[in-house]
């Protein structure tokens, strides 16, 4: 199966969201049973939203886009995505910022981070929507305390396990 490309998971973004707008007014159609199903299909499509904010913003810094605007992440995230305004915006910036590389070193598809590092075990529970950016930046915060006195050799199962306890 050929995997889909930009022009068609666009459209099926703007799917989803159309299909969110009033999904109040038509609950009272669910059983007990269909409202718990309902609610974790929702709660999977934000969660790989969340991934997804990450990884649009990695290839904007990755790219020099956000750069090229003369703005920090950040500022970036939220002038990109208002819901973040309220709050979110600098751990979606502060993650892909870590598993982003400089522009100068930009290529197409992303950089591969190390995935037996710390950073590269949080970046890919990042990418499949099972970590917020909120807890994958204080995994990154909390690894970047204990690295001087932790051996590096059990730092990946130190985040690991930081991660797991936090989900």
């Amino acid at each position: 199966m050929q995997p889909l490309g930009l022009v068609e998971r666009r459209s099926r973004v703007e799917a989803a969201r159309e299909a969110l707008v009033g999904i109040s007014q038509v609950l009272y159609q669910c059983s007990g049973a269909e409202l718990a199903e309902v609610m974790g299909e929702v709660d999977s499509l934000v969660a790989l939203s969340a991934a997804a904010r990450v990884a649009v913003t990695a290839e904007a810094v990755g790219r020099g886009e956000v750069e090229a605007a003369g703005v920090n992440a950040t500022a970036w995230v939220r002038d990109h995505a208002p819901s973040l305004r309220q709050g979110g915006a600098f751990q979606v910036a502060r993650v892909a910022g870590a598993g982003s590389p400089s522009p100068s070193r930009w290529c197409p598809q992303g950089q591969v981070v190390d995935p037996g590092s710390p950073l590269g075990i949080v970046w890919a529970e990042v990418q499949d929507g099972t970590v917020s950016p909120a807890l994958a930046c204080a995994a990154l915060r909390e690894v970047e305390r204990l690295a001087p006195i932790v051996r590096d050799e059990v730092l990946p199962t130190v985040t690991a396990s930081m991660l797991e306890l936090g989900v």
